[in-house]
C-alpha cells in the first residue's frame, strides 16, 4: 500500500510497464531501416522473451481481466488496440513490399500472433512440462526465435 493505494493501483503498474516495454520494441521495428522480414523477426522474437521473462505477470493481469475488471480490462483493449494497430502496419509492409503472401489478412495474422505469444506465457507452467521443454532463460531463447521463424514462414510470399 505504500507505493500503489490498492491492488488496482499495483495490477496498473504491472500493466503500464508491460505495455512500455511492447511499445519500445514496437516504436523499434517501425524506426528501424531494415526489410519488414527482418524488423517483424526481430520484434516478435524480442517479444516472446519479454512476454515469456514476464509470464507470471501476464497471467496475472489475464486473471484480473477475466474475474471481472472492468478498468483493467478497458486498459488493456487500450493498449491492444495500439500494439495490433502497429504489428498490423509492419505486416502490411511487408504484403506491399511483396515480401509476404499478398493474400495474407492482416488482422488474422495479428490475432495468429498474438494467441501464439499470449499462450505461451498463459500456459507456459503446463505446456513446457507436458511437452518436456525446460523452463529457462535458454528456452526462452529457443522459442523466442522458434516462434518468430514460425510465424514469418507463414507469412512468406513464396511459401
Amino acid at each position: 500500500y505504500y507505493y500503489f493505494r490498492d491492488k488496482e493501483g499495483l495490477f496498473r503498474a504491472v500493466l503500464e510497464g508491460a505495455a512500455s516495454r511492447v511499445d519500445a520494441l514496437l516504436a523499434e521495428a517501425a524506426q528501424s531501416n531494415g526489410p519488414p522480414r527482418e524488423r517483424l523477426f526481430r520484434f516478435v522474437s524480442e517479444w516472446v522473451r519479454v512476454t515469456l521473462a514476464e509470464a507470471s505477470a501476464i497471467r496475472m493481469l489475464h486473471r484480473a481481466m477475466l474475474e471481472g475488471d472492468k478498468a483493467l480490462a478497458a486498459e488493456i483493449q487500450r493498449h491492444a488496440s495500439g500494439h495490433t494497430t502497429q504489428i498490423g502496419s509492419l505486416i502490411e509492409k511487408g504484403i506491399a513490399s511483396g515480401t509476404f503472401s499478398a493474400d495474407l489478412d492482416p488482422r488474422r495474422a495479428v490475432a495468429s500472433l498474438v494467441g501464439m505469444v499470449q499462450y505461451l506465457a498463459l500456459a507456459e507452467p503446463v505446456l513446457f512440462a507436458s511437452i518436456k521443454l525446460k523452463q529457462g532463460r535458454d528456452e526462452r531463447e529457443a522459442m523466442a526465435q522458434h516462434t518468430a521463424e514460425l510465424l514469418l514462414r507463414g507469412l512468406d510470399a513464396a511459401r
